[in-house]
């Protein structure tokens, strides 16, 4: 049965950078399983995926803009301790994650990551961490069924941890 919108996938899969560094992977007995053209992979992963079997092994390469998105270099900020509340100041470190406005709209959230802590001065980036990078995967269809009519209606896979 080829894949296609609203049917859930399980696949294998390894991610690696252009340098052939291993980012992440999932195996055969934890494959990712997601409901399929409900935007709940990378635009890049749904397209490459649309249309294969159950057994179907390939590789493909994600660009930026059909993954995490181009680096956007405004979204790189050196902040100062004092802007942020005192008694969270002895948990900043490289990795910690929070929630602030947007550089260019202040009315708009966005989630930050610390990446430096240089005395008094706090580098952080709205980025994601692959924003701006090739991804390399090597994909294995393990699962293809019809989605239920719960997950249709909520738009995500539901497992044994789910608690619609």
């Amino acid at each position: 049965m080829p894949i296609e919108k609203d049917q859930v996938v399980s696949f294998a899969y390894t991610l690696k950078d252009d340098e052939g560094n291993l980012i992440d992977e999932g195996t055969k007995d934890q494959p990712l399983t997601y409901l399929h053209g409900n935007n709940n992979l990378i635009p890049g992963m749904e397209e490459a995926i649309a249309g294969k079997e159950v057994g179907d092994s390939f590789e493909t390469v994600i660009p930026p803009e059909k993954g995490y998105g181009v680096r956007d270099p405004e979204l790189d900020l050196s902040l100062t301790m004092d802007q942020f509340p005192e008694e969270h100041r002895e948990h900043l470190a490289p990795g910690v994650q929070f929630q602030g406005p947007h550089p260019k709209n202040e009315t708009e959230a966005m989630v930050y990551t610390i990446h430096d802590v240089e005395g008094e001065k706090v580098l952080v980036s709205g980025n994601h961490a692959l924003a701006g990078m090739n991804l390399n995967f090597a994909i294995e269809i393990v699962e293809v069924r019809e989605a239920t009519a719960d997950e249709l209606e909520h738009g995500h896979v539901h497992g044994p941890s789910c608690d619609h």
